[in-house]
C-alpha cells in the first residue's frame, strides 16, 4: 500500500467487461488516448511534462491525501492554478504536488475524469464527493514510483 494511505481509504473496483474509458496504457502508465509518449521530443528531452507526468502527480496527491478533496481542487493544485488553503502549513505541504505544465484547467480536470473513468481514482458518494484511489490506482502509483526509483521514467 503507498505510503500516506490507509486501507480504509481504498475502493474496490471490478471491470465487467471492456470500458472505454479514454486511457490507453504504455506499460502499467495509463495515459490519455492519443498522447503518444513515445514519440514526443518534449518528453524524450524532458523539456515539459506529458500525460504521465500530470497522472502521476494527480495519483501522489489524491493517494497521499485521500477523501480529502474533489476533482476540480485535485486539478487545480496539480496545475499550480491558486486554491484556498487553511492555513500556511497546508499550502506548503500541498505547493509540492504542482507540476510545471501548460495545459488549461478543463484539460487537467478531463485528466482526473479519465482516471476516475479508468478506475483509478474514485469519487465518494454524497453532496460534496471526494477523491480515493481504487486498488489498481494504487497499483499503478506503486509500479510508477518504482519505475521512477529505478530510473526507468524520469520526471
Amino acid at each position: 500500500m503507498h505510503a500516506g494511505t490507509s486501507g480504509a481509504a481504498v475502493l474496490g473496483g471490478t471491470m465487467d467487461g471492456p470500458v472505454d474509458t479514454g486511457i490507453e496504457r504504455i506499460g502499467d502508465v495509463p495515459v490519455l488516448r492519443g498522447d503518444d509518449i513515445s514519440r514526443r521530443d518534449d518528453v524524450a528531452r524532458g523539456d515539459e511534462p506529458c500525460t504521465e507526468d500530470a497522472a502521476f502527480a494527480v495519483l501522489r496527491l489524491v493517494g497521499d491525501h485521500p477523501g480529502q478533496m474533489g476533482r476540480l481542487r485535485a486539478a487545480r493544485l496539480v496545475g499550480g492554478y491558486a486554491v484556498p488553503h487553511r492555513d500556511r502549513e497546508e499550502a506548503e505541504r500541498l505547493r509540492g504536488y504542482a507540476i510545471e505544465i501548460d495545459w488549461p484547467l478543463r484539460e487537467i480536470t478531463r485528466l482526473v475524469d479519465a482516471l476516475i473513468s479508468g478506475k483509478l481514482v474514485a469519487q465518494t458518494p454524497g453532496p460534496r464527493p471526494v477523491l480515493v484511489l481504487t486498488r489498481s490506482g494504487h497499483r499503478a502509483l506503486e509500479a510508477l514510483v518504482g519505475a521512477r526509483q529505478a530510473g526507468l521514467v524520469t520526471a
